[in-house]
């Protein structure tokens, strides 16, 4: 398995911004590194008291076993490290690092009174109560909008639909909290209301990645981002038409069980779009799955928009260095052979859009017999997504030989050899609606 993007050559992650911020962010943070403001805790009865002390964005060694990202001759801000991953231990939707990256250009949160907490170390515990200006968002949500029913719930926050109380308009509003339930360490099993930097991060990363993003049409566009003392507020463009899953599920359920080709070729048509721009702004995916794509109403031609950057990571294109990333992120069944090998680029938004692409055509999964039994663990799964052959005949028995031969050439596992999201949108299969 001598893939020359899995070779055993240590690589150092690439997480780096667009160019055009690249220069701007350095003379930001050099604006800010030698700020020294004095911050106190509020508190209840009109005392003062010091928070913890806030780092100074210097660029610290890394310890040992992790590596310091660096971004076409500038350092990840604040010296972020990186460091190794664990073995996963559940089989749905493994969340296990977001972007540590923030654009200073981008983000309004270099004026944040609470925003040196983001400096703090990955793994340092930091009260949600001295977060509650972090990343100088605007802090009218409630005031601006009211807030409906639940339209869903995922790993991190939920989402409601609101309406503006101004215009009458209604949106999706997605709910992050600014902290996540921590055991407390006693014998009791308690919890408390923690924090730590790399989730502060990631939170704003994904604000940071749809305001990238903005204007493709392929996304699920970011209207504005909010903040209170324990809440982001991301207030998004509706779509009411469901899930692709959900749309799916329905169709099995009613014995209409494959979508004709056509549909297909305008599915995968937005979904390859949607990654030609992500990886021309050095975005990758990460974690693309029918679950993550949004019909834009209940119309039966109706198009569908990808939601949900919270596993995003940005990379360097064209890297000459041959910069991989190495920390598994996503769906299991949906993970690339060299995301399971934990040496990935770009490229590995491919091979699932290719999962998809089979799902569609021949209403299964490539592997695993069709479908992922509730018994099955990890090392199963992986196994099948590492060596087990393809079955491209079920799908060629159903389609076209244009679809048969784009699915083949996402379902690459050699990722040198796999097809690129550019060279994917002009298949002639595509080409031809």
């Amino acid at each position: 398995m001598a893939w020359s993007a899995v070779r055993s050559a240590k690589a150092e992650t690439a997480m780096a911004t667009t160019s055009g911020c690249e220069t701007r962010g350095t003379l930001a943070l050099a604006r800010l590194k030698g700020r020294r403001r004095s911050v106190e805790r509020r508190s209840l009865g009109g005392r003062k008291e010091p928070k913890l002390p806030i780092p100074q964005q210097q660029n610290p060694k890394p310890r040992q076993g992790t590596s310091t990202a660096k971004a076409s001759g500038g350092r990840l801000p604040g010296g972020v490290t990186v460091g190794k991953t664990s073995v996963f231990d559940e089989i749905q939707s493994v969340q296990v690092v977001g972007s540590l990256l923030f654009c200073p250009i981008c983000s309004p949160q270099m004026s944040a009174e609470d925003a040196g907490y983001l400096y703090y170390p990955a793994d340092e515990e930091i009260p949600v109560r001295l977060c509650k200006y972090l990343y100088g968002y605007p802090r009218d949500f409630e005031k601006r909008f009211e807030t409906l029913e639940e339209l869903g719930k995922g790993s991190f926050g939920v989402v409601h639909r609101v309406v503006d109380k101004e215009t009458g308009e209604f949106y999706a509003a997605k709910t992050l909290p600014k902290s996540r339930p921590t055991w407390t360490g006693g014998m009791d099993g308690g919890m408390r209301e923690a924090t730590t930097s790399s989730y502060l991060l990631k939170i704003q990363a994904e604000v940071n990645f749809l305001a990238r993003l903005k204007d493709v049409d392929e996304i699920v566009q970011l209207v504005k981002a909010y903040e209170d003392d324990s809440h982001v507020h991301l207030v998004m463009d509706l779509c009411t038409g469901g899930s692709l899953y959900e749309k799916m599920q329905e169709r099995s359920e009613e014995g209409d069980e494959y979508f004709d080709e056509e549909t297909v070729r305008r599915l995968m048509g937005s979904v390859i779009r949607m990654l030609v721009s992500c990886h021309a702004r050095g975005i990758i995916y990460r974690d693309l799955k029918p679950q993550n794509f949004l019909y834009i109403d209940e119309t039966p031609d109706s198009d569908i928009k990808c939601s949900d950057y919270g596993l995003a990571m940005s990379y360097i294109p064209d890297n000459p260095q041959g910069i991989a990333l190495n920390k598994r992120a996503g769906t299991p069944v949906y993970m690339a052979p060299e995301v399971v090998l934990r040496r990935y680029d770009e490229k590995a938004d491919l091979w699932s859009a290719g999962m998809l692409m089979y799902q569609l055509l021949g209403n299964c999964l490539p592997l695993w017999n069709g479908s992922i039994p509730f018994t099955a663990n990890l090392d199963d799964i992986f196994y099948d997504t590492l060596l087990r052959d393809i079955d491209f005949g079920h799908i060629a028995s159903r389609s076209s030989e244009g679809a048969a031969d784009l699915c083949a050439k996402l379902l690459t596992r050699d990722p040198d050899k796999r097809i690129t999201a550019a060279e994917a949108s002009q298949h002639p299969w595509l080409l031809s609606a």
